[in-house]
């Protein structure tokens, strides 16, 4: 099986975060890429890239429609985050987003990028870059 690993997506909506464990994907961890900042400053950088199958229904919904139930990337928010693996933790008041990225570093990233191929006849992804 090509798509055995599992991550934990955290969606935010109506002030709110919903955490949501999704196995069937793939996980590949890039590690030092170098970028070049503004003020023309070189920083390393690490890039997951999950590629999602969507052979069969994960409960995935797309992001306009989202509203809490089953899950989604939505890139124009910067605020859905994956982890790789099964993640327990619940954002609260008392444990923030930025303490699971903290918590998860080198596992983990704000959603950046989404390459939907779901038409394909017979290897129906989505594709996402996070960092």
């Amino acid at each position: 099986m090509i798509f055995n690993d599992t991550m934990t997506v955290y969606n935010f909506t109506s002030d709110k975060w919903y955490r949501t464990v999704v196995k069937g994907i793939q996980w590949r961890h890039t590690h030092h890429r170098m970028t070049l900042t503004p003020s023309g400053t070189y920083t390393l950088a690490d890039d997951e890239t999950i590629t999602v199958d969507f052979s069969k229904d994960n409960g995935y919904v797309e992001p306009e429609a989202y509203t809490g139930e089953g899950w989604t990337f939505d890139v124009s928010t910067k605020k859905d985050v994956v982890v790789f693996g099964v993640a327990e933790e619940e954002i609260t008041d008392d444990y923030t987003i930025a303490q699971l990225l903290k918590q998860y570093r080198g596992n983990s990233g704000i959603v950046r990028s989404v390459t939907d191929a779901r038409n394909r006849p017979y290897l129906p992804i989505i594709k996402v870059v996070a960092n």
